[in-house]
């Protein structure tokens, strides 16, 4: 089945800029290359020269890292932190519209955790304290789901069923409100860290909602014979594709 617009996830997250000194802003993939050719140079010192032509070094990321302001790496903690709650309230939406055909984030998941392992580092080692950048956790909505509670008694009473109504979401009222509320994410990262993956998964995000699944499910799936297999087990008729 084609991965879509997934599928880059984990790309957009490597090559975002993890340094931003003057002039020079290195990736976690720049940071990868280095290492190699660092190793590659201890294995061939002979060759030292040609096999670390035109790709950075260790020893350049670290002076870029050095020369990067501490406040960078507090709001770039916050932003993944951000960034991956996201991706993981957008991966808990398409299992719930796709179940067992929804798409892998595991790639995207393994780059997030390798991006912000090094961030975090990055920032350490200039004194930042990782978690003062990082977003407390919301409190546990438990008690919001809609779910059923039977209460019995010694006294053999019938079983009452009770259900606690759930709350709007940081003032979300509605699903249109929920929708604008992406797409002004979406605006903002845009406009403020045109680097920062969070964009582009805000307004994926935005779209899916405004979609019926059988609509959703041709822009991600693009081998016709997955698409059909994939709405037989959903039970996405053709005719719905019309209406």
């Amino acid at each position: 089945m084609s991965r879509g617009w997934w599928g880059r996830t984990g790309e957009l997250l490597r090559a975002m800029p993890l340094t931003s000194s003057q002039g020079n802003a290195y990736s976690t993939i720049d940071w990868d290359v280095a290492t190699h050719v660092a190793q590659a140079v201890k294995r061939d010192p002979d060759h030292a020269d040609e096999i670390a032509r035109g790709k950075p070094s260790i020893e350049q990321i670290e002076a870029s890292k050095r020369a990067t302001p501490p406040a960078f790496y507090t709001a770039l903690l916050a932003d993944l932190k951000a960034f991956e709650a996201a991706m993981l309230a957008l991966e808990q939406e398409l299992d719930r519209r796709a179940a067992d055909v929804a798409p892998s984030f595991r790639q995207a998941k393994d780059a997030y955790e390798n991006v912000f392992r090094l961030a975090e580092r990055f920032a350490r080692e200039l004194g930042v304290n990782a978690e003062t950048s990082q977003p407390k956790a919301p409190a546990s909505t438990e008690h919001e789901r809609a779910e059923p509670t039977f209460k019995t008694s010694t006294q053999r009473e019938e079983p009452v069923l009770t259900t606690t109504p759930t709350s709007p979401i940081a003032g979300i009222q509605s699903r249109a409100q929920a929708v604008a509320q992406l797409r002004a994410v979406a605006r903002f990262f845009r406009g403020t860290e045109p680097h920062n993956p969070a964009a582009y998964f805000a307004e994926k995000a935005a779209e899916a909602a405004d979609m019926p699944l059988h609509q959703w499910l041709s822009t991600v799936v693009k081998d016709d014979g997955s698409l059909a297999h994939i709405r037989e087990l959903l039970g996405v008729k053709p005719d719905d594709q019309k209406s």
